[in-house]
């Protein structure tokens, strides 16, 4: 596996699941399992905005009232199905070896 720096490369839009990494506030180095959504590909599934965006840190509205999640760094959490993002700067990302046979 190979670590990617996000200054020479992001990862292409059909990657659905990366490791990346960050220091967080302590200047630990934390990893996950996620992927980076660019802006408006992809709807705000977040019920918490009550489908108003203007108000939430997690979608960004249109002209046209949709709602899209803010483009950045999304941790996909082990048993959920649904992306959290990271609002910490992320400096590097990899490809996830493939599965055993």
């Amino acid at each position: 596996m190979t670590w990617i720096s996000v200054k020479d490369e992001m990862p292409p839009d059909d990657l659905m699941r990366v490791l990346f990494c960050w220091r967080n506030e302590f200047g630990k180095h934390r990893t996950a399992l996620g992927r980076f959504i660019r802006a408006r590909t992809e709807e705000s599934q977040n019920d918490d905005c009550d489908g108003d965006c203007a108000d939430c840190s997690w979608g960004d509205m249109d002209d046209n009232g949709q709602c899209w999640k803010i483009e950045g760094w999304y941790e996909e959490p082990h048993e959920s199905e649904y992306y959290y993002n990271i609002f910490s700067k992320v400096t590097h990302w990899a490809r996830l070896p493939a599965p055993p046979e």
